[in-house]
Formats: structure tokens, C-alpha cells, sequence
């Protein structure tokens, strides 16, 4: 992505750096043209809503396709790899470049997981659970 900003002149190397016995690091800055694109888009940046496919849409569209422990079991391992990223944000929230970006990431992943567990449940009233 930085590559691609510096070939619309977004972006330029300043320089690369090495610490130590760690990989080398190319830094970058944002160029005048880069900075001008960035106040142009931000204000639109907020309230642009763009309905995109995700993967998890094209699943949920084809449902009847699964027998229901299959079904189960995949609920169950987006479930397992929602918490883990809810978790994995939680711990560097501190780190974040933006603490509203984590929180932001926090409350829409808890609806999800949500969301999850309330699929689960039904899915089990209507099939019962295999374990």
C-alpha cells in the first residue's frame, strides 16, 4: 500500500533504518500533495457509507447449503475467530494510532459476537445441539 502511495506522489521514502539484528525498515512521510488528498477525503471520510460484499454475506446467502451440523460448526468457528480478534484489540488498545478506532472495532465486533451467539441458539432450538 505505502508503495502504491509513493507512485501517486502521496507519500515518500525518507529513508531505511536497521536496529540491531532486526529486518531493516523503510520509513515513509506524506508529501504536501499527500497531505492535500488527505483533507480533501477526510471530511467525507466519516459519513460515507458504502454497502460492500464481504465474504461472511456470500456465506450467510448460501445457508440452505449446509446441513445443519456443518452449518454449526462454522457459526462456531467465526464465533471462536471473533473473540479472538475482540481480545487481540483489547490488549493493544493502548498501542492504537486512534483509541476511538479501537473502541470503534471493539463495539462492532461485540455485536457481532452478539449477533453469533444469538444465530447459534436458534440454530440449536431448531436442530439441537450436537454435543
Amino acid at each position: 500500500m505505502l508503495r502504491s502511495l509513493v507512485k501517486q506522489g502521496l507519500a515518500e521514502v525518507m529513508g531505511e533504518e536497521q536496529v540491531g539484528n532486526r529486518p531493516s525498515r523503510i520509513r515513509y512521510r506524506i508529501t504536501r500533495a499527500g497531505l492535500r488528498a488527505l483533507a480533501d477525503e477526510l471530511p467525507n471520510a466519516l459519513c460515507l457509507v458504502t454497502p460492500r460484499p464481504k465474504p461472511v454475506h456470500v456465506a450467510l446467502a448460501a445457508m440452505d447449503e449446509y446441513e445443519p451440523d456443518e452449518l454449526r460448526a462454522h457459526l462456531v468457528a467465526r464465533q471462536t475467530a471473533l473473540a479472538e480478534r475482540h481480545d487481540l484489540i483489547r490488549e493493544r488498545t493502548s498501542a492504537a494510532p486512534s483509541r476511538i478506532l479501537a473502541r470503534r472495532e471493539r463495539v462492532l465486533l461485540d455485536a457481532e459476537l452478539n449477533w453469533i451467539a444469538t444465530e447459534i441458539e436458534n440454530h440449536d432450538k431448531q436442530w439441537g445441539d450436537p454435543s
